[in-house]
């Protein structure tokens, strides 16, 4: 994968995360149980490892 597409899939995944986060923020209104809580902090895990994964992954470019 050459230096663009990663830097595209990096910015794809902190516009995904910045969305959840502001998810998360607007819901703090309301009273959730520890279920509900635990459900928005394991989305925003589960999106940081796999994004730190794939760009980890894809992100080794050769220059040619």
């Amino acid at each position: 994968m050459d230096r663009e597409k990663t830097k595209a899939a990096f910015l794809l995944w902190v516009f995904i995360l910045i969305v959840e986060i502001v998810w998360f923020y607007l819901k703090r209104q309301t009273l959730f149980t520890t279920g509900e809580t635990m459900f928005f902090v394991t989305v925003i895990i589960v999106t940081l490892s796999v994004g730190a994964l794939g760009i980890r992954m894809f992100g080794s470019t050769k220059e040619d």
